[in-house]
C-alpha cells in the first residue's frame, strides 16, 4: 500500500476502555529532495551525518496519491490528528508495520551505489527511528507498540533483519514504553521481532513478526525464526489463558487470502506459507 492508514478506535469492555490510535503502512521516504540523477544527493549526505532527531526537510507540498509518504505529508497528518483528537486521550498507539518506503535499500543504493551493507543498515534504522520519533513528538504521552512490516528490514523486503538491526530497533522502540517493560521488550524483540507485554492487569499485547511466515520470505533464517515464533506463540497463549487474560494480537500480514491476486487469477492465493 502506498499510503498510510490511521484509525482511532475505542476497544470497549471491562478490560480496555482507553482510546487506541492504530497506524499502519506509512511507507516514509527521505529521498524526495534527491532528484532523479543517480550517484549524488547532497540531502542524503546531510541526513546520514545528522542524528535523526535533527533531521529536517524542505518542501511544503504533500506527496501525490500512490507515492511514498514524504516529510510534509507525515508531519501534516500527525499534526491534524493531534488537533482532531485530544492528545492526552490517546493512551496507546499500535503501529502495525511498514514505516519504510518500498524497496528502500534499492533507492538508497541508487544515490550511493558503493555503499556498504553497514551504510544501508544504518540509514534504514535512522529512517525508521525518525518516523517513530515524529509520532512520539505529536503524542508524547502515549505508549507505542510497534511491529515489523515486510519493508522494515535492512536485508531486503520480507527478509528477517540482521541481528544488529533488530538490536537497534528493539532499543529504540523500548523507549516509548513504560520503564518496567523496556528490558523485557528488548530481550524478546531481538530474538526475531516478536514479543508479549502487558497493556494492563487484564490485557496482554502480542506483537508478531508475520514477515517470516510470508510466501515472499525466502531466506533460511526466516524459516527457523518462524517455527520458533509459532512454538512460542502457542506456549504464550496457553499461559495467558491460564491467567484469564485477554489478548490483542498485532500483525502486519493478515491471515487468509490475497484478495487482489485471488480476484485476478480466480484461484485462492494465500499470503502465508501453507505449513505455517
Amino acid at each position: 500500500m502506498r499510503y498510510f492508514i490511521i484509525l482511532l478506535t475505542m476497544l470497549s469492555g471491562f478490560v480496555f476502555a482507553d482510546k487506541a490510535l492504530i497506524i499502519t503502512d506509512i511507507h516514509f521516504t527521505p529521498f524526495n529532495e534527491c532528484g532523479s540523477l543517480p550517484f549524488y544527493c547532497s540531502k542524503l549526505h546531510e541526513l546520514e551525518n545528522e542524528p535523526f532527531q535533527r533531521w529536517s526537510f524542505g518542501g511544503m507540498v504533500a506527496n501525490s496519491y500512490k507515492m511514498e509518504t514524504n516529510s510534509y505529508f507525515l508531519n501534516d497528518s500527525l499534526k491534524s490528528l493531534g488537533l482532531k483528537f485530544n492528545v492526552e486521550s490517546v493512551q496507546n498507539i499500535f503501529i502495525t508495520g511498514d514505516l519504510l518506503a518500498h524497496e528502500f535499500s534499492k533507492k538508497f543504493k541508487y544515490y550511493r551505489p558503493f555503499a556498504s551493507a553497514k551504510d544501508v543498515s544504518d540509514f534504514e534504522y535512522k529512517t525508521l527511528a525518525y518516523v517513530l520519533y515524529r509520532i512520539h513528538r505529536y503524542f508524547p504521552q502515549s505508549k507505542i507498540y510497534f511491529i515489523l512490516g515486510n519493508n522494515d528490514t535492512d536485508l531486503g523486503d520480507y527478509n528477517l533483519p540482521s541481528q544488529k538491526w533488530l538490536n537497534e530497533v528493539a532499543l529504540n522502540i523500548s523507549a516509548y514504553l513504560p520503564q518496567q517493560y523496556r528490558a523485557s521488550l528488548i530481550w524478546q524483540f531481538k530474538r526475531g521481532g516478536y514479543y508479549s507485554l502487558p497493556l494492563n492487569d487484564k490485557l496482554q499485547v502480542i506483537g508478531l513478526n508475520t514477515d517470516v511466515f510470508s510466501k515472499l520470505s525466502i531466506d533460511k533464517m526466516s524459516e527457523d525464526v518462524a517455527q520458533k515464533e509459532l512454538n512460542w506463540l502457542g506456549d504464550e497463549l496457553e499461559s495467558l489463558n491460564r491467567q484469564n487474560k485477554k489478548v490483542i494480537i498485532l500483525q502486519h500480514i493478515p491471515l487468509g487470502g490475497d484478495a487482489y491476486k485471488t480476484s485476478k487469477s480466480g484461484v485462492a492465493v494465500f499470503l502465508l506459507k501453507n505449513k505455517f
